[in-house]
Parts: C-alpha cells; structure tokens; sequence
C-alpha cells in the first residue's frame, strides 16, 4: 500500500494533499524506530548526560527546523522533522559509542533491514 493509497482509503480525497508529508515522514520514523532502543541502552549505562545532552539539540532542532519549515507549509515542517530525525540517529550513534562502546558502524549498520 502506498501513502497516496493509505491516505485516500483512510481519510477521502480532501486529504489527498498530505500524501507527500506522509512519504517524508514515513523516512523519519525508520529513524525514530531505531533509536529508542539506543536511548533504553545509554540509560541503562547510567551516562544520562550523553543522552540528555543528545534529545536537548534534538528539540532545538526541531524546533528551529519546524518555525523555518512553516514558511514552506505543511511539507517544509516534514523536512525539518526528516533533517532532524537524522541528525538524532546520527547523534545517538556517537552518544552510544560514549556510553556503552557500540561501534558507530554497527548501530548505522541496524538500520539497514528497515530500508
């Protein structure tokens, strides 16, 4: 199913102009999915710093990216949600190689099945 074909099934044709937002964010939950288990194992090391520190720029990123992304409707807030949901991925990465000495290569390597 696609999103063109969830969004006209679901919610009729008047939606039909959240199809590609819903393609964009469809990306940045790959994302989102992968690094809440990081965030559980940070925790669980007792390095809260590294992932405060971490969900701290996430927040700053979204929020920038969301008030520049509004300018560009409802597509532009997409963006800014996909730009900052990398930027977290890749963050949570380097706070996990910190924290609990998991190689970069293999958290990056956990997201590839999903793609």
């Amino acid at each position: 199913m696609t999103a063109e074909d969830f969004t006209l099934a679901l919610f009729g044709s008047k939606w039909s102009g959240m199809v590609e937002s819903l393609r964009i964010l469809s990306i940045a939950g790959l994302f989102s999915a992968r690094h809440k288990m990081g965030g559980a194992a940070i925790e669980a090391s007792g390095k809260l710093r590294a992932e405060i520190a971490v969900l701290v720029i996430y927040s700053a990123m979204v929020t920038a990216g969301c008030l520049i992304g509004v300018q560009f409707g409802i597509e532009g807030v997409s963006w800014a949600i996909l730009v900052s949901s990398g930027a977290l991925f890749l963050m949570k990465g380097t706070a996990l190689k910190m924290a609990i000495g998991l190689p970069v290569r293999t958290y990056f390597r956990s997201v590839l099945p999903s793609v």
